[in-house]
């Protein structure tokens, strides 16, 4: 099995799971992170409390929680990366586009490459794996934690391929 086989299976499983996003958030397990550390790393309450109601609903619907770990976007890429030895490091969504990818045009992308958006690729924002079939995962933001979304490539402005480095 590849490299880029096990990171598929891998972030399929933690969007299955739809774990938190939190900003800042590099895969800390969430039954570990004091409620006063999520505080501090969103920085400002209205967002915090946008966290706790995710958490809260994904509860109230019968989510087991135990397992679930906290994301942003690029924390929850360069995570899977370094856990499979593909990078050697922690990076923001802009440093995976400029060190870590073999860039690929948006037409040809494959399962595991990454997509890009930004105002254009010296500004890039966030980060989502193409997973097949026109979706992607992505850690999406407080209101949806990681999940699968549809790829549209309009929206998009850049691709990458982490494993051909």
């Amino acid at each position: 099995m590849t490299a880029r086989d096990k990171y598929l299976i891998k972030i399929k499983k933690i969007a299955d799971r739809r774990d938190p996003y939190v900003w800042g958030g590099q895969g800390q397990l969430l039954r570990r992170t004091p409620i006063y550390k999520i505080a501090e790393m969103e920085k400002n309450q209205k967002d915090y409390l946008r966290v706790c109601n995710y958490i809260h609903s994904r509860v109230s619907l019968g989510a087991d929680m135990r397992d679930c770990r906290i994301w942003d976007c690029s924390g929850l890429v360069t995570y899977l990366l370094m856990k499979l030895h593909v990078i050697g490091g922690d990076t923001t969504a802009q440093g995976i586009y400029n060190m870590y990818t073999r860039h690929i045009s948006l037409d040809s992308i494959s399962p595991g490459d990454l997509v890009f958006k930004g105002s254009d690729v010296n500004h890039i924002t966030h980060v989502a794996t193409y997973i097949g079939n026109n979706k992607i995962v992505e850690a999406k933001g407080r209101d949806d934690g990681v999940c699968y979304s549809l790829f549209v490539k309009s929206q998009w402005i850049a691709a990458g391929d982490p494993f051909d480095c």
